[in-house]
This record gives structure tokens, C-alpha cells and sequence, in this order.
């Protein structure tokens, strides 16, 4: 799961959902792009689509919204990538998982703030309904990111497709989903800076098999 929320801050950061395919000038151009290959005698070919808004992991700043299990394991890759990371949750971690994570323990409205991700790692119940409403999307940056993989009722569906049509944010990325399957006519596929998976974060059963007998194990050894 931790892989997956972070192959969507990489997806979203280079633009592939967009980019992909389009290797052409005209159905770069299509997608809004000024694509001209660079005068050779004075700069090299890279980027000639001139697509602009290109961003990296290294050097920005990531937000865990909890840092249970999963939250854990993004914020290591997150550290590993060379980004600062700050989390968010009622009861903050011991000092040496902290270190060991490269984390920051910070209040709800800071993370907000100076995330250029925001990565949801909460468990679903009444403290956690809608808490990414209107008035913490206002927070976020301009240009950051929205990754959830936990439960869809955590982001109020209202404010999100408010911010959606806004296009302030660089893109919101849901593995998880507010009705499952989704209807065809679900409109959060309207928008290009939405990418959207049907709940595969989990990946295969190898994984969920492996769980378990880690379980057993676990379990074994305590009797």
C-alpha cells in the first residue's frame, strides 16, 4: 500500500497520466504544451515538448496524515527520496522512530501548510469524518498533492470537487472511493488532475497471504 501511495506522488509529479504517449509535437500541443525541439547548437534535446510544471521528491516536503503501518513505510521512501517528511497524529512516536523515519512531528494545520504531498494514513470513524474539508484544503500550498489510499470518508466529497474545479491543487490521486464499484458516470473522472484506482493499493493475494502467516507465526510464538 505504501508503494502504491507512492507511485502515485511520482506519477502525479511527472505528469505521466498526461504525458503518456504523447511523444509527437501536435498531441503534445493538444495537451497544452509549446512543443519545439531546441535549437542543437546550443542545448541538448531534454524536455523539448517544454512541459513545464515538472516537479521531484527530492527537496519538497511530505506530509503523513498518520503514521501507523503504512504511514511508517511511505515516510521511510519519502526520507530514502531525499524530502522532508512531517506527520500528523494524536500520539506522536518515540523519538528514535522519528529519527530513524527522518520525521517531524507537527500540529494538524502546519502539515497542512508546508506539505507539497498530503498522504492519508488514517483509520475511518467519527474523529476522521470529512476531516480534509474545505477549510483544510484552503490550507494546503497551491500546487501540492492529495494521495489517499485509507477511506474516502476522510475528504468531504463536496470540497473536493470544489477544489478540483478551482485547479489549485497540482492533483488529488484516490485509490479509494466514495461509492465501490464507482458508476460510470462517477464526474471525479472529468478531471485530468485526478487520478483514479479501483482500491489496488492492497495488491495481490501473495501479499495478504504473507500477512497472515505472519499472524500465525506471531500468534504460535506467544502461546
Amino acid at each position: 500500500m505504501a508503494e502504491h501511495a507512492f507511485a502515485m506522488m511520482l506519477v502525479m509529479d511527472k505528469k505521466l497520466p498526461l504525458l503518456a504517449g504523447r511523444i509527437d509535437e501536435a498531441s503534445l500541443r493538444e495537451a497544452g504544451f509549446p512543443a519545439r525541439m531546441h535549437d542543437r547548437r546550443h542545448a541538448a534535446a531534454a524536455n523539448w515538448g517544454r512541459v513545464d510544471g515538472l516537479g521531484t521528491i527530492y527537496g519538497a516536503t511530505v506530509g503523513c496524515l498518520g503514521l501507523g503501518e503504512i504511514g511508517r513505510e511511505v515516510a521511510a521512501r519519502a526520507h530514502a527520496f531525499g524530502a522532508r517528511v512531517l506527520y500528523y497524529q494524536r500520539t506522536r512516536m518515540p523519538k528514535g522512530m522519528e529519527n530513524s523515519l527522518g520525521a517531524t512531528n507537527c500540529s494538524f494545520e502546519d502539515l497542512l501548510a508546508q506539505s507539497d504531498y498530503v498522504s492519508i494514513h488514517l483509520p475511518s470513524n467519527k474523529s476522521t469524518e470529512a476531516l480534509i474539508d474545505a477549510d483544510a484544503l484552503a490550507r494546503m500550498k497551491d500546487g501540492a498533492y492529495l494521495i489517499n489510499i485509507s477511506r474516502a470518508s476522510i475528504i468531504d466529497r463536496g470540497a473536493l470537487m470544489d477544489v478540483l474545479e478551482s485547479d489549485r491543487l497540482g492533483g488529488v490521486a484516490l485509490d479509494v472511493h466514495y461509492e465501490e464499484p464507482s458508476p460510470e458516470n462517477e464526474p471525479l473522472k472529468n478531471y485530468p488532475k485526478a487520478l483514479l484506482t479501483p482500491h489496488t493499493a492492497v495488491a495481490g493475494r501473495d501479499n495478504a497471504a504473507a500477512d497472515m502467516e505472519e499472524m500465525i507465526g506471531n500468534l504460535a510464538a506467544a502461546i
